[in-house]
């Protein structure tokens, strides 16, 4: 599995009176870092999209990697995801299922994972007149647990067919930054 590394260790004693050299057994250990692993699915990938119909995007982002710590403020991992819609695309809203940040310092978190919907319609610019993210959000993933969201759009308006791609960014401390696959639809004129 990619980011594992495999240690061979041993002991070795040396006897004071003999000189005598004892060696252990090899103890193979598996170690790895912490990452982020993302993906991407929708029905409607590779389909023509007609003026108004939507579109579902399926993400998952699972905190993957091996370690033995318990520490929760080492192994949960909070994803800042990031979607940039396609201009030819109206955002609608992203759903996902998370634990919830009870306390910071510990990480500690809800006993439950937390419904949420969060609409992400019309567009937002920042002051330099440059398009803000669709989607933005900080999500909560501990260790070997995966959280999917449905990011949900329509086709908006366009003159000739149009082709859209879509793929959602995650990113977090300690772990370097992930894009997801790459969604291609095409989009209709309204009178197609």
């Amino acid at each position: 599995i990619e980011h594992q590394k495999e240690l061979n260790a041993y002991a070795t004693i040396t006897s004071d009176k003999t000189g005598t050299v004892y060696r252990t057994n090899e103890n193979r250990i598996i170690v790895g870092e912490l990452y982020l692993d993302a993906k991407m699915y929708s029905a409607k990938e590779g389909e023509d999209l007609r003026y108004g119909e939507e579109i579902e995007y399926e993400v998952e982002l699972s905190n993957m990697g091996m370690t033995n710590s318990d520490d929760k403020t080492v192994t949960t991992l909070i994803a800042k995801v990031t979607d940039y819609l396609p201009k030819e695309l109206e955002g609608i809203s992203v759903t996902y299922s998370a634990y919830e940040i009870l306390d910071y310092s510990t990480m500690e978190l809800s006993e439950e994972k937390v419904e949420k919907t969060v609409d992400i319609t019309g567009t937002a610019t920042d002051e330099n007149g440059e398009k803000l993210p669709n989607v933005n959000l900080n999500i909560p993933i501990p260790h070997l647990d995966t959280v999917k969201l449905i990011i949900k759009a329509k086709a908006g308006f366009v003159y000739e067919k149009t082709r859209v791609e879509n793929s959602v960014i995650a990113e977090a401390e300690r772990v370097y930054t992930v894009e997801t696959n790459v969604i291609v639809n095409t989009i209709l004129p309204y009178d197609y």
